[in-house]
């Protein structure tokens, strides 16, 4: 998480420097932070260079467009591609049980579920493979699909 974090904040704010918003590295480092809260720190980093970009005269109108939209574009594809597999493969959790994870902690919880998603999901993980009975419920959410499509030797006649 640190490292997904680090590398939007850099990204974001080396993208509003080049598009000349003022304090562009500023708001990349509120990116970096504001990237520790799941799904709302993103939409909050992205939406806050948008009053500094849209009073500048000297920046126009394709370049403030640009200020939400390449940010924007950062905050998806790190938060909901990149970010989730790299959770899932370090926790032994598949991408879909992340984000299902944080919908359903941030359900019932709000902010701190988001928070405290991927860790309670991987402690029921830890669980679930410690039961023979269990375990292939950790091994499908895991996304170790091979034990479903195994046939069983009396099966085969």
């Amino acid at each position: 998480m640190l490292v997904t974090s680090g590398i939007t904040g850099v990204l974001v704010g080396f993208v509003l420097t080049v598009l000349g918003v003022r304090l562009g590295w500023m708001f990349g480092f509120l990116a970096f932070m504001l990237n520790f809260i799941p799904n709302i720190g993103s939409i909050i980093a992205t939406i806050l260079p948008l009053p500094v970009a849209l009073i500048d005269p000297q920046l126009g109108i394709v370049t403030k467009v640009l200020v939400l939209a390449i940010p924007g574009g950062i905050q998806f594809v790190i938060g909901n591609l990149l970010q989730p597999k790299l959770m899932g493969e370090s926790l032994d959790l598949h991408p879909v049980v992340v984000l299902l994870s944080l919908i359903f902690f941030g359900t019932i919880w709000g902010i701190i579920g988001m928070f405290l998603a991927v860790p309670i999901t991987a402690v029921v993980m830890i669980f679930l493979q410690r039961f023979g009975y269990t375990r292939a419920i950790a091994d499908l959410a895991a996304g170790k699909t091979d034990m479903l499509t195994k046939t069983n030797k009396s099966d085969k006649g």
